[in-house]
Order: structure tokens, then C-alpha cells, then sequence
């Protein structure tokens, strides 16, 4: 019985982790008194009912003075880069405005690309390797 008890806290514990890890945030960068922060999510819409994952944004002012962030973001998909090569502007080019001491956060009904980067579907059954960097990052005081 106590065993039982034992192993079953066990299993508990590790699945309480596993959910908790997956959603955290983690730093991505902070330049001039904003951090960008990135996580995984897994979110589903009317349009779309399969679940995707995202690796989803949330930008933090922590200046007392409004700023615009600016950058273009490169995307690899199995290691094949989408956008680095494109000729300005493009779609990979971002902007967002931040009040002082603001925090913008990606939610599941966002559409904005400054929030999200698809990364898979089970319906679909597409599991690129995904990876970005943000290019010519900017912070100019508003």
C-alpha cells in the first residue's frame, strides 16, 4: 500500500513538472529596458480545431517611457531559412509600441505575427525544426 502511495506521488510530481516547465517563460533577450520572453504554446481556434504548438512572444517595457521595438525576424524551417534573404519591407519585418511599464502577451486568438512562430500540428502531422533569431533589434524611445 505504501508503495503504491509512494509511486503514485511520484508520478504526480513528474507530471505536475512537465506541464509547469512548458509553460514558462524564458528570457529571449532584453536590449534598452525591454525583454522579449518565449514559450511554447499549444492553442486551437474556431477556424482550426486541430491543436498546433507555437513558440509564442511576450515583450516587457520596463523603461517609464513608451518605446517602439523593431526587428526582422529570420526563420528556419529544417534548417532551410525563409526569411533572409527577402528584399525589404517584407512580412518578417515587425514593430510593436509598448507603454511605459507595459507587458504585451501573446494569447490564442492573437493573429499578429509579432507574437507567434507556428512550429507543428498533429492534424496535419508537420514537425519542422524551427528555429528563429531576431535581426536588427531596435529600441527607440517614443
Amino acid at each position: 500500500m505504501k508503495k503504491s502511495i509512494f509511486l503514485t506521488l511520484i508520478i504526480l510530481s513528474s507530471i505536475s513538472f512537465s506541464f509547469t516547465t512548458n509553460n514558462e517563460w524564458k528570457e529571449y533577450k532584453s536590449i534598452d529596458g525591454v525583454v522579449i520572453y518565449t514559450k511554447n504554446a499549444h492553442c486551437s481556434t474556431e477556424y482550426n480545431t486541430s491543436k498546433n504548438e507555437y513558440i509564442v512572444f511576450k515583450y516587457v517595457n520596463t523603461n517609464d517611457y513608451n518605446v517602439r521595438i523593431s526587428w526582422k525576424l529570420n526563420l528556419w524551417n529544417n534548417d532551410i531559412c525563409r526569411s533572409c534573404d527577402l528584399p525589404s519591407p517584407n512580412e518578417y519585418e515587425q514593430s510593436l509600441d509598448i507603454k511605459a511599464g507595459e507587458t504585451l502577451e501573446y494569447n490564442c486568438s492573437d493573429n499578429s505575427p509579432a507574437f507567434k512562430i507556428f512550429k507543428s500540428s498533429e492534424k496535419a502531422n508537420l514537425h519542422p525544426k524551427v528555429e528563429f533569431k531576431f535581426v536588427n533589434l531596435n529600441v527607440v524611445r517614443l
